[in-house]
């Protein structure tokens, strides 16, 4: 069974239509394999991150445990991924945080637009130089 979230977990199918229509229950959980992958989109590139996690038990909540981890997993993967262009482990242009079940176990995707990361690391950079030539003055 297949049990598709957004933010708050929904369990019955029926209101999971009604509440997140986009997401078909016959989709694959997850639609690509666990790491990170590079999908063009037009003229951006669109860096999927796709993380797992089982939880302890079937209890409800070892599953949201399990969410959490599986989404905080998804984000280390795209740092690692982008850690040698990054001067900092921070990142804009996030667009899309998703999590889902499957055969007992939880998947987390993220998807963050590449020309995001390159502006926010562009705009620290001026920042940074910014600073470097005009330090604040200490009292």
């Amino acid at each position: 069974m297949r049990v598709f979230t957004g933010s708050a977990l929904v369990g019955v199918s029926a209101v999971l239509a009604a509440a997140l229509p986009t997401v078909a229950i016959s989709d694959p959980c997850p639609a690509l394999a666990v790491g990170v992958h590079e999908v063009m989109a037009g003229t951006s590139k669109i860096l999927i991150s796709v993380a797992k996690a089982t939880p302890l038990s079937e209890d409800e909540g070892s599953y949201s445990l399990a969410e959490a981890e599986a989404r905080l997993e998804a984000r280390r993967g795209l740092m690692t991924y982008l850690s040698p262009g990054l001067k900092q482990t921070q990142f804009s242009g996030l667009i899309d945080v998703s999590v889902c079940r499957s055969n007992g176990e939880v998947f987390a995707t993220l998807q963050l637009d590449e020309a995001n990361v390159r502006r926010a690391a562009k705009m620290q950079d001026m920042i940074r130089e910014s600073l470097t030539k005009n330090p604040t003055p200490k009292p």
